[in-house]
């Protein structure tokens, strides 16, 4: 699979988490920019922009103030 686009980068990462594994938004970044190098200089709130459109079902929020989500 190629990755063309920021929302591929972003939908590949999250599916390869396994259920139950925590992570925070600037890692989702940090995992995403690593399988598309143009997302480096985004901010975390885009790439979770696009998990949240993408992926809606696949994560769940545990702390909002932390920025911590696990995947469900």
């Amino acid at each position: 699979m190629s990755i063309n686009t920021m929302s591929d980068a972003v939908k590949i990462v999250i599916d390869t988490y396994p259920v139950g594994y925590r992570f925070f938004g600037n890692q989702l970044h940090d995992d995403v920019a690593k399988l598309y190098p143009d997302s480096l200089y985004q901010y975390p709130d885009t790439i979770l922009r696009m998990a949240r459109r993408h992926r809606r079902g696949a994560f769940r929020t545990v702390d909002k103030n932390k920025s911590l989500y696990e995947k469900i």
